[in-house]
């Protein structure tokens, strides 16, 4: 019974990762995206960008393994035991890649145990994938594996780790993404210069992750910075935006301390002549920015200028700015509640200049500011009293020139003197507000005429479906 209890929390703790990976992952991922792989409704300039990335992703695989034969690629994927084959490339390209829903469910569950909510709030922005975790484990690939092709080599299999997923994750060049390239590339540029290095025996795992985590951190301030999904840098001078930005990284920061405190520790025990004295100033570094991050975490608000900017149009009657800055703070505080008393208050506006057009007769005017609001109220119902009154504009008495005469009611009923037949009663109606039609009794088929000038047409040309009777122009009189 016990084991079944566990297997069954295994399972739960499955599928709810499953379900975050599907629902919070990096949906947009075009490689396992059905749409782009079966072409169904994908905008044109997306298809090319995803071919032209999915090329990038095979050289960027093709570099970084020690050799490949093109006219026998079989022949490189069976090598894989023997060297750094284009199979294990591509596999631990993938492996990296996974682990950022892994990472956006750590920060998420760690970061609001310690109420890190602005580094919650970055995950938002493009490219999670590149973060602490995957940083460490490239470092430590490029510091401890010799490659044949040396540092063209590391730097190829940086892109291929965080390139490849940029170009595949998101299409488009705006700020932000080029930012998120322009960081991938600065990472993979440093990894080709420390595996350099190494060869040299100038850099350790320890060393490379941290220089690494540095260039990551720069780059990640564009990426913030230049984000169309979440405004966290908002301060007006540079000292603010540092603080603002160093908050959101409370987490990065915190993980990548702990993960350099990990290859401290085996740089300490694989060599005798690790340099503990000058190492040492590397965490401290990190230490004092984790330090750093926690305190601006409480003191800078991220949101802050922005939500009292709402709050201001909102206090000045400015409903229609106020609910967009308000819609921009993405649920701060009670920005949701005010978007809610904004929508209120622009449709009650609205409605009552609906009210003030039927007062003045333009009723046109009206039905476009009542379907604007066609939710609140009895918009619906106003909407049905203007086109009933708009066609009432139609009635009246309308003379022939071969001497017939339409009388239309208000109430929908007609009366047809014929100029060469016969009279009788019937209806009238306007279809789709652009046709009056005419069913009486005194003819066996149905009048129609179009409505030039809409309801304040004075003329019109009857015509009758499905008979010979003579078209006759009818003038309001």
């Amino acid at each position: 019974m016990e084991l079944e209890a566990i297997w069954q929390k295994i399972v739960e703790v499955a599928l709810t990762f499953y379900n975050y990976a599907m629902t919070q992952g990096e949906s947009n991922f075009m490689l396992v995206n059905s749409d782009f792989i079966n072409g169904n409704d994908v905008p044109e300039e997306a298809m090319y960008f995803f071919i032209g990335s999915f090329i990038i992703m095979i050289l960027c695989a093709i570099f970084a393994c020690d050799s490949f034969n093109i006219f026998h690629p079989i022949e490189g994927i069976s090598e894989w035991k023997s060297k750094i084959s284009i199979l294990k490339v591509v596999i631990f390209a993938a492996a990296i890649f996974s682990i950022h829903t892994f990472y956006k469910m750590l920060v998420g569950i760690a970061g609001g145990f310690i109420g890190a909510d602005a580094s919650i709030r970055t995950l938002e922005c493009l490219g999670s994938y590149i973060n602490p975790i995957a940083i460490m484990i490239y470092a430590f690939a490029i510091s401890t594996l010799t490659f044949r092709r040396r540092w063209f080599q590391a730097f190829m299999l940086g892109l291929a780790v965080f390139l490849t997923p940029s170009a595949m994750s998101f299409y488009g060049f705006t700020n932000e993404h080029i930012s998120l390239y322009a960081t991938a590339g600065a990472v993979a540029i440093v990894g080709g210069i420390l595996h350099a290095l190494f060869m040299y025996k100038k850099c350790t795992p320890f060393v490379a992750c941290f220089v690494l985590d540095i260039v990551f951190f720069i780059s990640k301030y564009f990426v913030i910075y230049y984000s169309d999904e979440v405004k966290l840098i908002t301060a007006t001078d540079m000292l603010g935006r540092v603080k603002q930005y160093i908050a959101c990284e409370q987490m990065d920061f915190i993980f990548a301390l702990i993960l350099l405190l990990v290859l401290f520790a085996y740089e300490i025990a694989t060599s005798e002549t690790a340099k503990i004295k000058i190492y040492v100033v590397l965490p401290i570094v990190l230490a004092i920015l984790t330090v750093l991050s926690i305190i601006f975490g409480k003191t800078e608000l991220k949101y802050q200028p922005d939500y009292e900017q709402a709050v201001s149009l909102w206090e000045n009657n400015n409903y229609e700015a106020a609910r967009n800055a308000f819609m921009a703070l993405n649920g701060y505080k009670d920005s949701d509640e005010y978007i809610s008393k904004c929508t209120e208050r622009i449709n009650a506006s609205i409605y009552e200049q609906g009210l003030d057009l039927i007062q003045q007769g333009d009723y046109e005017e009206a039905i476009r500011l009542f379907n604007l609001i066609s939710d609140y109220s009895d918009a619906v119902e106003k909407i049905e009293e203007c086109e009933t009154h708009l066609t009432n504009k139609l009635a009246g008495i309308w003379n022939g020139e071969h001497g017939s005469v339409l009388t239309l009611n208000e109430d929908g009923t007609c009366y047809y003197v014929d100029g060469s037949s016969g009279e009788g009663s019937g209806t009238w109606y306007v279809d789709d507000k652009t046709t009056i039609r005419i069913e009486t009794e005194a003819l066996n088929y149905q009048l129609y005429a179009s409505l030039e000038n809409g309801y304040n047409t004075e003329s019109v040309l009857m015509k009758a479906t499905g008979s010979s009777w003579r078209d006759e122009t009818f003038s309001k009189q």
